[in-house]
């Protein structure tokens, strides 16, 4: 638990330093979910996880869930993988 603590963390003083508020994200299952349109969250997502937060020989693997009519909303999976 505390390492997802320390992400998101690190993740929101990202966003707030650049001055914006961070999108929703929580860790679920190992994964973490990330409720975004923009892709440019994205990339600050997995720049500051693979920079801040990962060790070294790991890092992200994205997936993007798209909008639905029920859910209007993209959503990302962020996986953490071994750097092979």
């Amino acid at each position: 638990m505390a390492f997802e603590s320390n992400a998101l963390a690190k993740l929101q003083q990202a966003f707030a330093i650049q001055g914006f508020d961070a999108p929703n994200m929580y860790w679920e299952h190992g994964t973490l979910w990330v409720d975004t349109d923009c892709e440019s969250d994205m990339n600050t997502v997995v720049d500051v996880l693979e920079n801040d937060v990962l060790a070294p020989g790991f890092k992200t693997s994205i997936n993007c869930l798209k909008a639905t009519s029920t859910e209007p909303w993209d959503q990302w999976a962020v996986d953490i993988v071994e750097d092979k």
